[in-house]
């Protein structure tokens, strides 16, 4: 899972990724980990924001992630 953090009203913002064996909460391998960070914008020095990821498998089977911005 993607996920987004920012800051309201600046472009200071970034993308992680959370990663869980399974989707079944009663399984033992039940256990969301977070990987980190895999983008992310920086106030005063870029003029995109890091917000809103989408994975997206094109029809060759490659990963494309997706973001907004403002």
């Amino acid at each position: 899972m993607y996920y987004s953090c920012s800051t309201f009203g600046k472009n200071g913002s970034a993308i992680g990724l959370m990663t869980n064996r399974t989707l079944n909460p009663e399984s033992p391998d039940y256990k969301w980990e977070d990987q980190g960070m895999v983008v992310r914008s920086i106030q005063r020095k870029t003029n995109w924001n890091a917000i809103d990821p989408n994975l997206i498998v094109d029809e060759k089977g490659n990963p494309w992630l997706t973001w907004g911005s403002f």
